[in-house]
């Protein structure tokens, strides 16, 4: 018999997963993620798996199931929300016989959170399934959240910005979104609407005041089936001020709408960013706004291909043959390089190859002595270093030969030429040679038989013998040596036979024996045997069992150790020294006359010897006790007296509890009369607490002062209304002033219908209307009382609006304040007379298009002001985005700040400044950059939070300063580079790295070069031979130019650069 099990298709899910909690500790399905699992298999029943899901976004949920079983049925999925409430549910057909169905089922306007999926089934036994899901996201993207009130509402400039959103998706609804729009003079807000939903429906637009209080409102079409429907919105006939725009869908589940920036040449640049109004129809534009024909193509650099594509100008450097030197300047445009210039003719009998004339690269024939163009060529006279030759001559080989003259033995150039070997006849010698006189004359050979060798007779040799020392070649070149005495001298007198000293002072007649032992005769010993071993300090027995170690002295008398305590010879415990008896209860234990070690009784208060022992008498503390003694436990007992009941020894003792019957009494306790006495209790029912009648106390009621407790113990304060308005201070908006809205006169003459506003603050209208709507933005710290500020006219003399204090204790709270001024020059001064600047806050000025115009931290002590005026309107002048708000740059010449394009501008001014006031510099650039590093004369400051705005010279004429951007140039640290050596340049550096080099490339950092600079390179041997050369037009700025410098041979280089007629050398290690 025998049983196997055919698994189902798709692996079982994680268990336990049949509740949320469940669910929940298995951790998120994220979406389009597929997990497994099985359901209703019988006999061992689980049909409820559950999953936690969360969505990524607003949208359609849709819901996959991909599922079999042997037979057919189908599976259901419930969709429940986070609070575990059902939403919706589907069934899913089952494939049937193993084979899987795949269904995909949605939910339309489901928002973003949380939710569970619960897989069952409905009506088939065991399946397997995959489950996954996924998010269509609506067609507009989802606005910032919270937007749902006014005070919440996000700045909407439909000249200057388009605006997405969400409303009213189900089960996380939210259907308020709100916008706030400042119209700086009077007229209509009007823009393009586009809306969808999964069904048609309704998007109701309200207008509100500036006080939230509704104008009129209109209704537009939402799209169905995701197509967005699109209308005008128009609010005409509005007077300059603060809306707010408040939408919500009235009638349809889960829309997304966009509010369109309005576009008057339709080329999708918003009209405020659009700096080429009027774009032909059908051209393409750039982030500017500006088409092809509207700009200026050609740069007027002949190196360049100059092109446009939609607004896109490009200026391409011309360069055939990749040279880096544009074609237009180049004397040999299909060769790399100009004439003059190194190059390889890949000819290797040639050197010094250059560009000749003729775009040739030609080079000088290599010499036999490797020179280019060098004399030593075939048939020139040379020096073969032979000095017996003669007319010597480079051949056609490069071989430098001469002509040799009659040898030794008179052959005409024959081979026995001096110098060469020869036989002088003579057996003892060798190496034989002719000599300069034509002498045959030979080497003496040595003991060894070697020619010339230096084994002569007296000289140091080895004769074999482990017993001879200091070995030398005699006259016949034996190697003999002398004899090593028993001191191990050569030819030392210690031999066999001769005196020595054993070291032994009771031996005589010592000698070396056969084997070098020095040996003596002994004497008699201490027992009268001659040599006998009983010598002086040798072991004896004394006969005194009370010693030890017993030996011969030197007068032959055996003498021992005492014993001690612990029968050691000689050892400390003696009797009257200390040690320990084993017992605790005594304490200093000495050995006595009879070594028993014995100790004093320890008493009851742990006093050795001390006379507090069991049955003495002591005192128990209880002051009712009386005959106190010391029990056979060390406890101090007494005897009581009866106690304030009359019980003998009983436990109702003077300060032990009891009642005195009081209710309005506690801590009753027993006196030293036996009265039973207590504590009376105060309003909080605490015995001898301090919350007595007349006393301070807390009655719940923030708008009472004064709290008390009366007679009867109720606590009770005074109604607190310090400007006696009928409302309770802690519910006054305004405790020491009018409500917010009521008239009020904020001492200025220049303003006119003056209010109490939201912050307490009582402020006017400018008199005589306004065209510019700014706000000014404070956060504030905890002392807002300190802080205040004021619009001044250019000159700084006379005020033009003021505003603070603020309330204490509002700290990270922002305020916005609304200025109404005309297009004409201001400054503005904020204040803190608590001479601490805003601590953790700041402020921004910002014009109606929330462009800012000074942005501040709080880092001031009294007074913050820009030393110079601004000026209204703002101009379209601006930094690139790259540009702004850049804080992390580094106080280095290859920082640059550049400013986006201005049509028709000659160049660009930057102003650089503190908006506390401490530095202030406007700085002219020919060219849409600036290195603020270069900046010598008033230098910009290291690490300080500064504001930059920059402005265009058109015609002649500047513009308006434009908006402004945070900037802050940090002192750079950290190195890693080798230091530089010589530099000519003021500004320009140069460094090598990885120096030393082991074979990788070598890269060459530049910093300060000018743009399209020529740069030569050269890297010479330590011999000054050049051994590699290049030519490069630099980018400009900061850059890196790599060399392969691999076949180099280890050893020290220099790299030589030459830019123009500066001059810089570093040095290179090659390992």
């Amino acid at each position: 018999m025998s049983y196997t099990i055919t698994a189902p298709l798709f692996a079982n899910d994680t268990e336990p997963n049949n509740s949320f909690a469940e669910a929940d500790a298995n951790g998120v399905l994220a979406p389009a993620t597929t997990t497994e699992g099985h359901v209703n298999f019988s006999h061992y029943v689980d049909n409820s798996d559950y999953y936690r899901i969360e969505t990524p976004g607003d949208g359609v949920l849709n819901i996959t199931l991909n599922s079999e079983a042997v037979g057919a049925g189908h599976l259901r999925v419930d969709v429940y929300n986070d609070a575990g409430a059902q939403l919706h549910y589907n069934n899913y057909a089952v494939g049937t016989g193993g084979t899987p169905n795949s269904v995909t089922q949605s939910h339309t306007c489901d928002a973003q959170g949380v939710y569970y999926l619960e897989v069952s089934s409905t009506s088939v036994c065991g399946v397997s399934y995959q489950l996954s899901y996924t998010v269509t996201p609506p067609v507009f993207g989802n606005d910032t959240e919270p937007n749902g009130s006014t005070a919440t509402a996000i700045a909407f400039n439909p000249d200057s910005a388009q605006a997405e959103g969400h409303l009213n998706f189900s089960h996380y609804v939210e259907n308020s979104d709100h916008y706030k729009v400042i119209l700086p003079v009077a007229g209509a807000i009007t823009f393009d609407l586009e809306a969808e939903a999964a069904t048609a429906g309704n998007l109701r637009i309200n207008l509100l005041n500036n006080v939230g209080s509704q104008i009129t409102y209109n209704i537009y079409t939402i799209g169905s089936g995701g197509i967005p429907a699109g209308s005008l919105v128009n609010f005409a006939g509005l007077a300059a001020g603060t809306y707010y725009l408040e939408l919500y869908a009235t009638n349809v589940c889960g829309a997304s709408y966009r509010m369109h920036c309005n576009d008057a040449d339709d080329d999708g640049v918003c009209n405020y960013f659009d700096l080429c109004p009027g774009t032909p129809n059908g051209e393409g534009v750039n982030d500017d706004g500006c088409a092809c024909s509207q700009l200026t193509v050609d740069d007027g650099d002949p190196c360049t291909l100059d092109e446009c594509t939609d607004g896109i100008v490009t200026h391409t450097f011309q360069d055939a043959d990749g040279d880096l030197i544009c074609d237009a300047n180049d004397n040999c445009p299909n060769l790399a390089g100009v004439q003059g210039d190194p190059c390889d003719d890949g000819d290797a009998n040639t050197g010094n190859d250059i560009i000749d004339a003729n775009c040739v690269c030609a080079g000088q024939l290599i010499d036999c002595l490797g020179v280019p163009g060098g004399p030593a060529l075939p048939g020139t006279a040379c020096d073969d270093g032979n000095p017996n030759s003669s007319n010597d001559t480079w051949d056609a080989n490069c071989n430098c030969v001469g002509t040799l003259p009659d040898d030794c033995l008179g052959v005409p150039g024959g081979p026995a030429q001096p110098g060469t070997a020869c036989d002088d006849g003579n057996a003892n010698t060798g190496n034989d040679t002719w000599d300069a006189n034509c002498n045959c004359v030979g080497q003496t050979i040595d003991c060894l038989g070697v020619a010339g060798g230096p084994a002569l007779p007296g000289t140091a040799c080895d004769d074999g013998n482990a017993n001879t020392g200091n070995d030398t070649w005699d006259a016949n070149c034996n190697c003999v040596g002398q004899t090593i005495d028993c001191l191990g001298v050569p030819g030392g007198p210690a031999l066999p036979g001769t005196a020595c000293d054993d070291g032994n002072p009771n031996s005589a007649n010592d000698t070396w024996d056969a084997n070098c032992n020095c040996v003596g005769t002994l004497a008699d010993d201490c027992l009268g045997v001659p040599g006998g071993p009983a010598q002086p300090g040798t072991p004896c027995d004394d006969g005194d069992a009370n010693t030890g170690n017993d030996t011969w002295d030197a007068n032959c008398v055996c003498v021992g150790q005492l014993l001690d305590c612990n029968g050691v010879p000689g050892g400390p415990a003696l009797p009257g020294t200390a040690c320990d008896d084993g017992n605790a209860n005594t304490g200093n234990d000495t050995w006595d006359a009879n070594c028993n070690c014995v100790g004093q009784t320890i008493d009851c208060l742990g006093v050795v010897g001390g006379p507090a022992l069991p049955g003495t008498a002591c005192d128990d503390g209880n002051p009712n006790s009386a005959n106190d003694t010391w029990d056979a436990n060390c406890n101090c007992v007494g005897t009581l007296a009866d106690d304030c009941l009359g019980v003998p020894g009983g436990p109702a003792q003077p300060g032990t509890p009891c009642d005195d019957g009081q209710a309005q009494t506690g801590n009753d306790t027993w006196d030293a009369n036996c009265n039973c006495v207590g504590q009376l209790l105060d309003c909080n029912g605490v015995p001898g607490g301090p919350a007595q009648p007349g006393t301070a106390c807390d009655d719940g009621d923030a708008c009472t002062t004064g709290d008390v407790y009366d007679a009867n113990c109720n606590c009770a304060g005074t109604f607190a209304d310090a400007d006696n308005d009928g409302t309770c201070d802690a519910d006054d908006l305004c405790p020491a002033s009018p409500e917010p809205g009521q008239a009020c006169d904020d001492g200025n003459p220049l303003t006119d219908n003056d209010v109490v506003d939201n912050y307490c603050v009582c402020a006017g209208t400018p008199i005589g209307g306004c065209t510019e709507i700014l706000t000014l933005d404070i956060t504030l710290d905890d002392n807002g009382s300190q802080t205040t500020w004021e619009i001044r006219d250019e000159t700084g003399n006379t005020v033009i609006l003021s505003g603070g204090p603020y309330q204490n204790g509002l700290a990270g709270t922002t305020v916005t304040e609304t200025l109404c001024l005309n297009q004409l020059c201001y400054r503005l001064v904020v204040n803190d007379n608590g001479g601490d600047g805003i601590n953790g806050g700041g402020y921004v000025l910002r014009d109606a298009n929330n462009r800012r115009i000074v942005d501040a931290n709080g880092a001031f002590t009294n007074t913050s002001s820009v030393a110079n005026e601004f000026c209204l309107p703002l101009s379209a002048a601006r930094l690139i985005n790259a540009s702004c708000d850049r804080t992390n740059l580094l106080y280095k010449t290859s920082t640059q700040i550049y400013a986006s394009f201005y049509p028709g501008a000659s160049g660009y001014q930057f102003w650089i400044f503190d908006p506390h006031g401490s530095y202030s510099r406007r700085v002219f650039s020919a060219t849409q950059n600036l290195v603020p590093a270069n900046l010598v004369t008033n230098p910009v400051p290291a690490d300080m939070d500064l504001n930059v705005r920059v402005r265009a010279l058109v015609g002649g004429n500047y513009t308006e300063f434009g908006a402004a951007c945070r900037f802050r140039l940090n002192t750079p640290g950290g190195g890693g580079r080798e230091a530089i050596l010589f530099d000519e340049a003021g500004n320009m550096t140069m460094s090598l790295y990885p120096n030393p080099n082991r074979g990788e490339v070598v890269n060459v950092a530049f910093d300060g070069i000018a743009a399209a600079e020529r740069m030569d390179i050269e890297v010479l041997d330590i011999f000054g031979k050049r051994v590699s050369a290049q030519q490069i037009a630099a980018p400009g700025g900061a850059f890196v130019h790599t060399m392969d410098l691999s076949a180099l041979a280890p050893g020290v280089y220099l790299v030589n650069v030459r830019v123009n007629d500066r001059f810089h050398t570093q040095r290179l290690v090659r390992q």
